[in-house]
């Protein structure tokens, strides 16, 4: 067909639902396109930066953004990760671990094996004012259990309570002595004690407002030493291998040796 000025102004009546279609559609977005967002920068990833800056950004981003669990779950997945990753990550941990607030109830205890079929429990034997504990426990309770797991040996309490924050709630599963409104003991036929099951919930306070706390004090000190006997337990979990390199002394400098 030759080519007029006239075939300029010819309708094309095919090409007029394409043009509409274009127009209704709107801007094109990454999503109308079919393009996914870019992912948000991971800040365990950009610890293997070439770049020592961006290296020294990235640790910083680990410290903001990830928590102790996080941590710890993104070491047991680290196998591609260089080893300067890796003992950034467990320095990360080894501070959060050392330094990180922990919970405390307010109570001095006293702990007795499971024996003849009986649960081990936690003797309350007194509570500190104005501690959580304080009114919510009573001497001569016996806690039985804590969120659900029983007190099945010693420090088991203290375990559970140290690895939660203050504010944090914690049940427990208490027997209590019975009394009456005289506040004389209640017996049963055989003269034992009759014990109320009761179950409780105690939003913990800080292990830095117990008594004799401070550096060198006794919760102070505790609460460290459970502290490096979970740093260890979990570095040997997840740190990583270390390596071997032989050194030839009669190449090596003397100063390499030295060190």
């Amino acid at each position: 067909m030759p080519f007029t000025i006239a075939s300029l102004f010819s309708p094309v009546p095919a090409l007029v639902p394409a043009v509409v279609l274009i127009l209704a559609a709107g801007p094109a977005t990454a999503e109308t396109a079919g393009l996914a967002a870019a992912p948000a920068s991971d800040p365990v990833t950009e610890l293997a930066a070439d770049s020592w800056p961006e290296r020294m950004e990235a640790a910083k981003a680990c410290a903001r953004e990830l928590d102790e669990r996080e941590v710890i779950e993104r070491l047991e997945q680290a196998e591609g990760l260089p080893a300067e990753a890796r003992h950034r990550l467990l320095e990360l941990l080894h501070r959060r671990l050392l330094d990180r607030p922990r919970g405390a109830l307010g109570i001095e205890l006293r702990y007795t094996r499971p024996q003849g079929g009986q649960p081990g429990f936690v003797l309350v034997m007194r509570t500190h004012p104005g501690l959580p504990a304080d009114g919510m426990l009573e001497q001569d309770d016996r806690i039985l259990e804590i969120e659900g797991q029983p007190l099945d040996r010693d420090g088991r309490l203290a375990d559970i309570i140290q690895e939660r924050r203050p504010g944090d709630l914690v049940r427990l599963v208490v027997l209590r002595p019975r009394r009456d409104a005289d506040g004389i003991l209640v017996r049963d036929a055989n003269s034992q004690v009759v014990e109320d099951r009761i179950e409780l919930e105690i939003r913990l306070t800080s292990v830095d407002r117990l008594p004799d706390t401070g550096p060198g004090g006794a919760p102070d000190r505790v609460a460290r030493e459970r502290a490096q006997a979970d740093w260890a337990r979990i570095r040997e979990r997840v740190s990583p291998e270390p390596h071997r390199v032989r050194f030839d002394p009669r190449t090596t400098p003397s100063w390499i040796l030295v060190r």
